[in-house]
């Protein structure tokens, strides 16, 4: 999620940084500075009727003191009504940060500042090489990996639909030593292991960046009991 700082205090620099993404957010994060804006005004507005508060609240322990008891009711009434105006405050201050944190969620990360720019792939900088790229009669992963017998293509569409693998036989087998190679390498390192529910809820989707972006794409569970 972007840091609203970054917006507050780099409008235009933030903008520009995020359109090298190749498309614009700049009415959202013009929203979200302005949104800002009106938050701080009203904190600075709830910070002078506190002080003016406070200010009375004084004044009531000095007339205490000479018994004024139609200047203490005034007083009294003058607070009533500026705490109601705080707490009106305080709730377009809610309001307005919720509008913030859904902008926020439709806004992508500033790339790194290493991140070649352009329009598509070819743009792309190549940094290294391994290896030695033989193309005289050489086969598709996939063509390899059927012949090997140790991926089933069909299978995995009938059981989820396309663009999806089943892996079987040295195929499955290998997959899972690769998953405990780096579950044992991490636990030699001083890591922890864990094994997680396979059910997680709404709040850290979001935190993980997974909602609202590809909410169409998730399944969830309606029923929450």
């Amino acid at each position: 999620m972007i840091d609203i700082e970054k917006i507050r205090n780099n409008l235009e620099k933030t903008i520009n940084k995020i359109e090298t993404r190749g498309q614009s957010y700049k009415n959202e994060i013009n929203k979200i500075f302005n949104l800002d804006l009106e938050i701080r005004t009203l904190k600075t507005k709830n910070q002078k009727l506190e002080e003016t508060r406070n200010k009375q609240s004084k004044q009531i322990g000095e007339l205490l003191k000479n018994k004024k008891n139609d200047q203490i009711k005034k007083i009294k009434d003058d607070m009533i009504i500026l705490k109601e105006k705080i707490i009106k405050n305080n709730l377009k201050i809610v309001d307005l940060e919720d509008k913030i944190y859904e902008l926020q969620l439709v806004i992508p990360n500033i790339p790194h500042f290493s991140v070649p720019q352009g329009n598509d792939e070819t743009n792309n900088q190549e940094v290294r090489k391994w290896g030695k790229i033989i193309k005289k009669n050489s086969k598709p992963h996939w063509e390899i990996a059927e012949k090997l017998n140790i991926i089933d293509f069909s299978k995995a569409t009938k059981l989820s639909g396309t663009r999806f693998i089943m892996y079987k036989n040295k195929g499955a087998l290998l997959v899972r030593a690769l998953m405990n190679f780096m579950i044992d390498s991490h636990l030699k390192n001083g890591y922890s292991e864990f094994l997680p529910p396979l059910i997680i809820n709404k709040e850290n989707l979001f935190g993980t960046g997974q909602l609202p972006k590809f909410k169409d794409d998730l399944f969830q569970l309606n029923n929450e009991q």
